[in-house]
């Protein structure tokens, strides 16, 4: 068995050196730097942003656009709505049936002409003897009463079987006299009766005329 290189000597006397192993090699230290590079990390996310406060303001414009497109699809629907109603229908209306003028037989319309001037003729009778529907500026009361009376009948008479003609210038005679009753009745002044006066009496001399009687 072989003596252990730190055993004590066996001999007396002088020690000897021990022989200590050969440090082993150590294994080379990389320079002083950066370390290696590894395999890349993966990117991080970044924090989440906060709610933009502009977002409620979208929401509104937003709101009130669709309202303002709603309003105005309702106006068209209603504006097309109505004129589809006042429009005037494809088929016209039927016309209305023309007014047939009645014809009269000779012998009718001479009656009627007949009874319209005897009328005439008794509802005047002795009239200018009674002065005119004014005197002194103040109405005269019988001869006013008289021609209104006379206008009236005449009215009356006028029928559709009257002839054309005869029936204008008893509508002359009555419009005459009704502007004479008004005016002698009223405050209008005496020169302008006098005139009405005037045109009145050229209307009874001709519906007097038409009629065959004397003046």
């Amino acid at each position: 068995m072989a003596a252990s290189p730190w055993a004590q000597p066996q001999t007396g006397g002088q020690q000897s050196t021990p022989v200590l192993p050969a440090p082993q090699a150590m294994p080379d230290r990389p320079q002083s730097g950066p370390p290696p590079a590894g395999p890349p990390m993966p990117p991080v996310a970044p924090p989440p942003r906060p709610p933009r406060r502009g977002i409620p303001w979208l929401l509104v414009g937003g709101a009130v656009v669709l309202l303002i497109a709603a309003i105005a699809a309702t106006a068209a629907i209603t504006y097309a709505v109505a004129r589809n109603t006042n429009a005037p229908n494809a088929t016209p209306p039927p016309a209305a049936p023309t007014a047939q003028v009645p014809q009269f037989s000779t012998a009718e319309q001479d009656a009627a002409k007949q009874q319209l001037c005897q009328v005439f003729d008794v509802s005047t009778r002795g009239t200018m003897a009674q002065g005119g529907v004014r005197q002194n500026g103040q109405p005269n009361i019988l001869p006013l009463v008289r021609t209104v009376n006379t206008i009236v009948a005449v009215q009356n008479s006028l029928m559709p079987a009257v002839p054309a003609d005869v029936a204008q210038v008893a509508r002359s005679f009555i419009d005459a006299n009704l502007r004479l009753t008004t005016a002698a009745a009223g405050p209008t002044a005496t020169d302008e009766v006098n005139r009405l006066n005037g045109v009145a009496n050229d209307a009874t001399y001709a519906l007097a005329g038409v009629c065959g009687l004397p003046r």
